[in-house]
């Protein structure tokens, strides 16, 4: 495994700043703690957004990327996708450049303007910097082909 994920409460926003700031060293590993960012909520069982699985209503699980009734490891749909919030198969539902999920993500962001702020506020000026809003990440398009024959 070369990835972990932890979750550290901590007491005071100025010992999370001083953290996220200087960093965090464990047996000599040197990790990058960040503030969570709320986000869209989309459901594990039926992918629609707004709610979580515990409380869906759906009577059967919808796989995130291909849309159909069953779970990943049933799926034989390969390369097939299909996202349940924009009703559209060229992207899966858990795609992070889903036009719905960004339009959802830009509606939480105005709610919630610390979503643009890396530190929690305190008095110390550095922790009230706000980060300018990232574009969307482009998929690259595929050059068109074209056929030359050489004529003499």
């Amino acid at each position: 495994q070369r990835i972990a994920h932890a979750i550290i409460n901590l007491r005071t926003p100025q010992t999370v700043n001083s953290l996220m700031k200087n960093r965090l060293y464990v047996c000599k590993n040197k990790l990058l703690p960040h503030k969570e960012k709320w986000e869209p909520i989309r459901c594990a069982q039926c992918q629609k957004w707004g709610h979580i699985a515990r409380d869906c209503t759906a009577n059967h699980d919808t796989y995130a990327t291909c849309r159909h009734a069953h779970r990943k490891e049933n799926c034989d749909s390969y390369k097939t996708y299909y996202c349940v919030g924009c009703d559209a198969n060229d992207h899966s539902s858990s795609d992070p450049q889903c036009p719905t999920y960004l339009t959802k993500c830009n509606e939480i962001d105005a709610k919630y303007p610390e979503n643009h702020m890396p530190y929690f506020p305190t008095d110390e000026p550095w922790t009230q910097v706000m980060l300018p809003m990232k574009p969307p990440i482009q998929k690259p398009k595929v050059p068109m082909t074209t056929n030359y024959s050489a004529t003499k």
